[in-house]
């Protein structure tokens, strides 16, 4: 399937339909701005709710004893977004990312359940079209639907701390979460929320995703989320500013065909149509202006082999905390730890393969030099990496310095 066309077609649909709101400017106040440039925030068409954020991250990550090569390695990657939105009053929000890349720093060189650079989109310098989506609100958005071309895994369970690789967290562990079997890719998104005005402490959500994310009859093979959050602070009239938090608990079903798992020397399964589904948890919570925790844990289906391949990781966890720099006078600053484990099933490793629990660890500091500059040095450490705690290489350690800008 050749999705260069597809995405083309998309793209010039949703410019179309946002150019006749840019060429009207007749209905501008002749009071206001044609553009506005903040830094940080980009570029704003005010008068025509139309806005231009680019962003970038830069990349450089090496380790001393990576478990898949010789010798020391080091690498780079970089990637560069331009996302556009068009506001259409308070009843619609339409939107477009395109994005290129290079590089792919360490990946290649670790054999892991979790790589340790989820920022790395090597497509060599080729523009993509990568997500475009329109969002619509209804009774006074006590429901949201959105539909078009998204990344699951900022849909479901996400912990406001640990989703963003580009200024939080880099190891996949926390920005894709190995206990759920995501499409392989960006795929069309169908996205529901309900937040109901008599209950401001609870939202509902129900997502479809394209399970194989190749744009061929999209409906076919399914992937269906659900997912029930609590907030406290609403729920208590907590100061949101010190008492903000999350307690999220969600399920998946991919309907994708699966084939079962066998022991080590057995035939393979004649079951081939079976289906995946698994379920978890989530919570971020601030406990003062300065602090927060967050966590996670999750399983799904051990017995089956996912459509992606890899490992069958039955269970995985992840508990961490960050602070502002507020007590060394760098309020915008961030000093923030995870530590997490990926565990396969115990019939994958009856089939054979390595299966002591992946250990991760990872810790990093945002220094924000202005509104558009950050560096933030990371240090993560892998323990059994890939299941193997015979492994020469146990543990493995990865370094590396990231610069994001915010034009």
């Amino acid at each position: 399937m050749k999705k260069k066309p597809v995405l083309l077609v998309l793209s010039l649909c949703l410019f179309l339909t946002l150019l006749p709101s840019l060429v009207r400017a007749d209905e501008l106040d002749g009071s206001a701005s044609w553009v506005e440039y903040t830094p940080g925030e980009g570029i704003a068409v005010e008068a025509l709710d139309f806005y231009i954020t680019p962003t970038s991250t830069f990349l450089l990550q090496g380790s001393p004893d990576p478990n898949n090569a010789k010798g020391g390695k080091f690498g780079y990657s970089w990637v560069l977004y331009l996302d556009m939105k068009k506001e259409f009053g308070d009843w619609g929000v339409a939107a477009i990312q395109l994005k290129t890349g290079v590089g792919n720093t360490v990946n290649n060189d670790m054999d892991l359940f979790s790589d340790v650079n989820y920022n790395a989109y090597d497509v060599g310098g080729n523009i993509r079209a990568r997500k475009f989506w329109y969002e619509q609100f209804l009774f006074d958005k006590q429901l949201i639907i959105k539909c078009g071309k998204t990344i699951p895994e900022h849909e479901l369970g996400r912990i406001i701390y640990a989703w963003d690789d580009d200024t939080q967290f880099l190891t996949y562990l926390a920005d894709k979460f190995p206990a759920i079997e995501w499409p392989e890719d960006y795929c069309f998104t169908i996205y529901s929320i309900l937040r109901p005005d008599a209950a401001r402490f609870f939202e509902f959500k129900f997502n479809f995703f394209e399970a194989d994310a190749d744009w061929e009859r999209i409906f076919k093979n399914g992937m269906y989320t659900w997912e029930i959050n609590l907030k406290p602070a609403c729920l208590f009239d907590l100061d949101p500013q010190q008492w903000d938090g999350n307690y999220k608990l969600y399920g998946f079903m991919n309907t994708l065909f699966h084939s079962k798992l066998t022991n080590e020397g057995q035939a393979q399964s004649s079951r081939t149509k079976e289906m995946n589904y698994g379920y978890g948890f989530t919570a971020d919570q601030m406990i003062t202006d300065v602090f927060a925790v967050f966590g996670r844990l999750g399983w799904q289906r051990p017995d089956v082999i996912p459509a992606g391949r890899g490992a069958p990781i039955y269970m995985a966890w992840l508990a961490g905390a960050r602070m502002t720099g507020k007590y060394w006078k760098r309020e915008n600053d961030v000093f923030a730890f995870l530590v997490g484990q990926d565990v396969p099933s115990e019939q994958y490793k009856k089939a054979g393969n390595p299966g002591l629990p992946e250990g991760h660890f990872e810790i990093y500091y945002r220094y924000k030099l202005n509104k558009v500059f950050s560096i933030s040095p990371d240090f993560q450490l892998v323990w059994n990496p890939n299941g193997d705690g015979n492994s020469p290489d146990d543990p493995v350690f990865a370094y590396g310095l990231r610069i994001h800008i915010a034009l």
